[in-house]
């Protein structure tokens, strides 16, 4: 008996046909009827298969000859890449070239690295092989600690943001800025001699408005004193009125203290034993001694302000008026500025009044004592001592003022 079989491998089913009576394969006994066009169906699919692999062989062919010539172009250029590297760096050698690798003429610009000197040579232009020098212009070297920036130093630093101040080696005062105290937030000193002052006096020697000094501080002032010139420049005194002790001194108590000026001249007779006062008494610029009592009489004038000039007088003041030189006007509060209640006292100073008149000038909406509105007082008698102003009434609109 004899069979075929179709591979799949090359296109068939995998089916059998025989040449016997077998009831599945066989094409005796009719079976031809059933199974010959079949297999003939497989006898053109493998046919065919080999068609398609031959076609497909020859397309691989031709693609693999495209690759080889590829394959060969890129073979000539590495190699001419590397004859081309070949002629420029020659590699290692004990002695100057006189050929390239390849046998031919150096080229300007060829390399190599010379085992005698370990120095990497180059050849020039001039045909000849020199030491390939690598220049450091224009690099820094940290041995030379930035030493390369002289000529461009003010550049560096600026780009740096350093500024001048980073190449002083101690500040001046105007390369601080004024800064207010409120900047200054932290480290602030909380004594003198954080500031350094060291010669101030503590506050523990100071108490009852009286200054003690150490004994250190008390030495310093020892043996202070001043001339009679010198003394002479207060106001009145004259050579002839000052004693003879001057001398600033300390008494056993630390106390610092300096002589009276006697001023003879112009002294008043006291007869009393009891502590004299100098005070100014005839408004002359001279202070005269006095006894305790007249003391008390003239102080009550401190509470006035003596006027020679003149202005606006203000409720609530004291004014001591004196003319003896000049005639005086003062003007009335405006409404403004006085109210309901308030008072003036005027004082007539040494009783000048006299000799030149004090005027009071009134708004046109103030009055004094029943005078027409607008209307001055003037003063020229000294049968008046003084008087006091009170203001009556105050409207906001008219102001009327009494005199007591």
């Amino acid at each position: 008996m004899s069979s075929v079989t179709f591979p799949i491998g090359v296109g068939g089913d995998g089916s059998t046909v025989t040449d016997d009576s077998n009831t599945s394969t066989g094409l005796a006994n009719g079976g031809h009827r059933t199974r010959f066009v079949p297999a003939l169906t497989q006898v053109v699919n493998i046919a065919n298969y080999v068609v398609t692999m031959a076609n497909n062989t020859t397309a691989s062919a031709a693609a693999a000859d495209a690759d080889a010539i590829t394959a060969s172009t890129q073979a000539t250029n590495a190699a001419t890449s590397f004859t081309n590297m070949d002629k420029k760096y020659l590699g290692s050698k004990a002695s100057d070239p006189t050929l390239d690798n390849q046998g031919a003429t150096l080229a300007v610009g060829a390399l190599y690295w010379n085992t005698t000197s370990s120095k990497l040579r180059v050849r020039t232009s001039g045909s000849v092989f020199v030491d390939a020098a690598i220049t450091s212009a224009g690099t820094l070297q940290s041995a030379n600690n930035l030493s390369e920036l002289t000529a461009t130093a003010a550049t560096a630093r600026t780009n740096l943001g350093l500024g001048s101040l980073a190449i002083k080696s101690s500040l001046v005062a105007g390369d601080i800025p004024s800064l207010d105290w409120s900047k200054i937030t932290t480290g602030k000193p909380t004594t003198l001699a954080g500031y350094g002052i060291t010669d101030a006096v503590g506050s523990s020697h100071i108490s009852d408005a009286t200054l003690h000094l150490t004994s250190a501080q008390n030495t310093l002032l020892d043996g202070v004193t001043a001339t009679a010139t010198e003394l002479n420049y207060a106001s009145g005194v004259t050579p002839g009125s000052i004693t003879a002790n001057k001398n600033v001194i300390r008494d056993a108590n630390g106390y610092i203290t300096a002589n009276y000026l006697n001023m003879i001249a112009d002294q008043i007779s006291i007869t009393s034993s009891f502590t004299r006062i100098a005070i100014e008494t005839n408004l002359d610029g001279y202070l005269r001694w006095v006894s305790a009592t007249d003391f008390h009489t003239n102080t009550n004038r401190k509470r006035f302000t003596r006027e020679v000039v003149g202005g606006t007088l203000a409720v609530g003041k004291n004014y001591s008026i004196y003319t003896g030189t000049v005639a005086i006007t003062m003007s009335m509060p405006t409404i403004a500025n006085s109210a309901s209640g308030d008072i003036i006292q005027i004082t007539n100073l040494a009783g000048t009044w006299a000799t030149n008149s004090f005027t009071i000038t009134c708004p046109a909406n103030v009055n004094i004592h029943n005078m027409a509105f607008g209307e001055s007082l003037v003063c020229d008698t000294n049968a008046v001592s003084g008087f006091t102003l009170v203001c009556n009434y105050n409207d906001g609109t008219y102001a009327y003022w009494s005199i007591i």
